[in-house]
């Protein structure tokens, strides 16, 4: 991360680190709260749906990733491209690179600076071309050919100049793996300086019948179309609405992400369909004595007095064995 870092200071470009205890859920989100960096480049662990510091404790997951709405992110671990990646579009981030691989690279020495390593240099030069690339101003299509190029050029000193090395074959294999699993997804053509348009036409229809939807926490009507700045926003469906004496549930929108809180990050005219579907409904009541406890519905968690209106259906509601207070 040095060498991406002193790019970064060398183009003069605000920089925020967080490494070791720092590189954890909580102060990485206060941070870009707080400080609003339109670029987040993490290197740590991953898997489809999650991407961990050092600690392997989740950082941003599918399921919890609206921080990076508005953002290019860039993450060099395993795996997230296969279901994090297309998440953080999902929820309104500009751009995001990763991998759809196991990323895999080899050192003599683990704890060297990979620059300086035999072996560690050729993949380390390689991830790094991205981030770098942004930072000197390129755009995220650039940013992944420059990547690309530079796998290809270590794949070729390793086919050449280093040929004699008795792991050439399996570096070259190992980065060639790295270089064609690299994933690029959202708005390509972004860079660290990229500002959204002034407006933009947002039309956004419902089936089978009008729903009530709120449009950054404004309550509207679909269908609906109107012209909007450009840049983030936030669309969210209810669970269940009620209309006559019939019940209708939210399925999905028409990309098939099925979570009713949508981020977006709208740089054109943008057309959207939210699906809902009829359904049996009961309004379920949780009290208790005293108030004000908290409890699980379903994993989520509420206060007590709660009342919501719910599907017909099982559901699981925790309720601590005991609490303080003061």
């Amino acid at each position: 991360m040095k060498h991406i870092s002193a790019e970064a200071i060398k183009q003069g470009i605000l920089l925020t680190e967080l490494e070791k205890e720092q590189a954890e859920k909580q102060p990485i989100w206060d941070t870009l709260a707080v400080e609003d960096q339109i670029f987040v480049n993490g290197f740590g662990h991953g898997n489809n749906n999650v991407f961990t510091g050092d600690s392997e404790t989740p950082v941003f997951t599918s399921a919890e990733c609206d921080i990076l709405a508005g953002r290019i992110v860039y993450l060099l671990s395993c795996l997230t491209a296969n279901g994090l990646g297309p998440a953080i579009i999902d929820a309104g981030g500009m751009a995001y690179g990763g991998y759809n691989i196991a990323w895999t690279w080899g050192a003599n020495n683990i704890n060297s600076d990979p620059y300086t390593d035999w072996y560690a240099e050729a993949y380390y030069r390689g991830t790094n071309e991205f981030p770098i690339a942004l930072i000197q101003g390129e755009t995220v299509a650039r940013a992944r050919d420059r990547c690309i190029a530079e796998y290809n050029r270590w794949i070729e000193i390793w086919e050449t100049e280093r040929a004699d090395d008795s792991a050439a074959a399996a570096i070259i294999k190992f980065l060639i793996h790295d270089r064609d699993g690299l994933t690029v997804l959202g708005y390509l053509e972004a860079t660290l300086r990229t500002e959204p348009p002034e407006s933009v036409v947002l039309s956004i229809e419902s089936e089978p019948i009008p729903a009530p939807v709120t449009l950054d926490g404004v309550p509207i009507t679909l269908p609906w179309t109107g012209e909007v700045p450009g840049g983030v926003h936030i669309i969210e469906t209810p669970w269940i609405f009620q209309r006559d004496t019939t019940y209708y549930a939210f399925r999905h929108w028409e990309n098939g992400s099925t979570k009713f809180r949508r981020a977006m990050w709208l740089d054109k005219d943008t057309s959207l369909k939210a699906t809902f579907e009829e359904t049996v409904a009961h309004n379920i009541t949780v009290t208790s004595e005293p108030s004000e406890i908290e409890f699980a519905f379903d994993g989520e968690r509420y206060t007590t007095p709660y009342s919501e209106l719910r599907e017909d259906g099982v559901y699981t509601i925790k309720f601590p064995l005991q609490f303080l207070r003061n």
